[in-house]
């Protein structure tokens, strides 16, 4: 699950793909209860949303904190929130646009919305 969850939030849609052809499962669950999904609707990674529904992932699963991957894009967007995206970026270590997330954010819970997973 970790390293499903690292290539989610790297934006690494090859090493996902290679993931999945070796049999791993979209809904697997890491320490804190996000899916692949969660963390990539999270990041507003579109390519990596697709692509983990395509292949089954549950836009119903909950995290540890009740959270569906629609729900972590749903909140408004603020400044502690983009000071917590930044936050996160640096600590672990990935790069983010926070305007690109504040736009899209929109975009990635209409799509797990309209997903039939």
């Amino acid at each position: 699950a970790v390293y499903m969850c690292g290539a989610a939030s790297r934006d690494d849609v090859t090493e996902l793909r290679l993931w999945i052809k070796a049999g791993a499962s979209p809904a697997i669950v890491q320490y804190d209860g996000n899916t692949p999904l969660h963390v990539a609707a999270f990041l507003c990674r579109q390519d990596l949303v697709r692509l983990l529904l395509e292949h089954g992932a549950s836009t119903t699963k909950k995290n540890s904190r009740g959270e569906t991957p629609v729900d972590s894009v749903s909140g408004q967007w603020s400044p502690a929130l983009e000071g917590f995206y930044i936050g996160l970026a640096q600590l672990v270590g990935i790069d983010v646009n926070t305007a690109s997330i504040a736009k899209e954010r929109s975009q990635i819970a209409n799509l797990l919305r309209t997903s039939s997973h």
